[in-house]
Formats: C-alpha cells, sequence, structure tokens
C-alpha cells in the first residue's frame, strides 16, 4: 500500500499564482494518479493506493522499486515536471508502515509504505493480500528516503525512471519465475499502509 502524504517546498513553475502539483506513481506496469492540488508548493493529499509489486519466492523482499514522480498541470500546453525520484522498496518488513521522505530536485514528498503480504518477516505461504484499505498507523516510524532524486539517462538505461506524459503507461516487464505482490501507498498526515498483489507469473 501507498499513502501519498503531502509535498513541501515543491518546484513553482508558474508565472502568476503557484504550482498545481499532482503525483504519478509507477511500479510493475501499474500507474496510478493522485488528485491535483491547486495553487499550493506544500500540498497535502492523504490519497492512498495499491501496488502491484515483483518479489522474491520466498516473499521476504521486493525486486524492484516505486517510481515517483510531479507534475504541475496547466490547462493549457503540456504538464510541466517538478521532480521525480525511486523509493526504494527493499528492506520492508511486512505489516510495518513505514514514513519515506523522498528528495526531489526542488523539495520532497512524503509516503506510507507498507508491505501487506511480502516482506522482512514473511512466509512462502503468507496468504496474498489484494485489497488497499486506508488505515492511519500512529505506529508507523518515519525514515528518510536515501535515495538522490532519479537522473534521466541514468534511469532510462534502467527502465525505470520515466518523465513521459503523466497520462502514459510504463511497460516494464515482469520476470517469468517471480512473484507479484501489492504496495499500498499511504501519506503522512493519516498515513496508511502498503499493500502487496498476489503471486502471479505476469505483472498486475
Amino acid at each position: 500500500r501507498v499513502l501519498v502524504l503531502k509535498g513541501t517546498n515543491l518546484k513553482n513553475t508558474d508565472t502568476f499564482g503557484k504550482s498545481d502539483p499532482y503525483v504519478v506513481l509507477r511500479c510493475n506496469k501499474d500507474t496510478k494518479y493522485s488528485t491535483t492540488k491547486d495553487n499550493t508548493l506544500n500540498p497535502v493529499w492523504n490519497e492512498e493506493f495499491e501496488m502491484p509489486v515483483l518479489v522474491r519466492k520466498d516473499r521476504m523482499g521486493a525486486l524492484e522499486d516505486l517510481q515517483v514522480t510531479v507534475y504541475d498541470e496547466d490547462t493549457v500546453g503540456s504538464h510541466e515536471l517538478l521532480g521525480n525520484t525511486l523509493v526504494y522498496l527493499r528492506g520492508l518488513a511486512q505489516g510495518d508502515p513505514v514514513v519515506k521522505e523522498a528528495k526531489l530536485q526542488n523539495g520532497a514528498l512524503y509516503l506510507q509504505l507498507t508491505a501487506v503480504d511480502f516482506g522482512i518477516g514473511a512466509t512462502a505461504d503468507t496468504p496474498s493480500a489484494t485489497t488497499a484499505t486506508s488505515a492511519t498507523s500512529p505506529s508507523a516510524h518515519t525514515e528518510q528516503q536515501e535515495d538522490q532524486p532519479a537522473d534521466n539517462s541514468a534511469a532510462a538505461a534502467a527502465g525505470l525512471l520515466g518523465t513521459t506524459s503523466p497520462h502514459s503507461h510504463s511497460t516494464t516487464e515482469a520476470t517469468p519465475s517471480t512473484s507479484v505482490n501489492s504496495l499500498q501507498t499511504n501519506g503522512v498526515n493519516g498515513a496508511t499502509s502498503p499493500t502487496t498483489v498476489t503471486p502471479t507469473s505476469t505483472t498486475q
């Protein structure tokens, strides 16, 4: 589960007023969009999403990362990029919400991640959860995202980071022998927990 909590000190790309930011999440061929927050550089979302994640056969860890991009929505012309980065999903403990600070080129984004049916403590026969629920989790601990803002050229080579139009979808193919689990996204003010998807041979 991924809970998009808030953004702070985002880039202002508007001549009059402030940016109108929204978030795009990409993982395992799946793409999710937050709502747009008008005229603010410190938006608060508290919006939760379920994301499929490729995991090891023993379900102890993720094999990929969460791609995060923030755009400024414009009524005229293309939407402008405010920042992007990759959020590592390795090291998550099953059922333990973690709040991460994902640093962008300007400002930062806060996400709460919960590994529902994978992660440290999971077993190969752990039942898979496929539905994301929004639940505030006071016990979630905060962890600063150590990843550097994604470099477009390096990420493009890895096939992970995309700065294309917010309405396009990534097409990274899943490794045939791996399982697909869900990650639920949560936010900082009213964080919820990330979820995993039932293991399959294809990406959901």
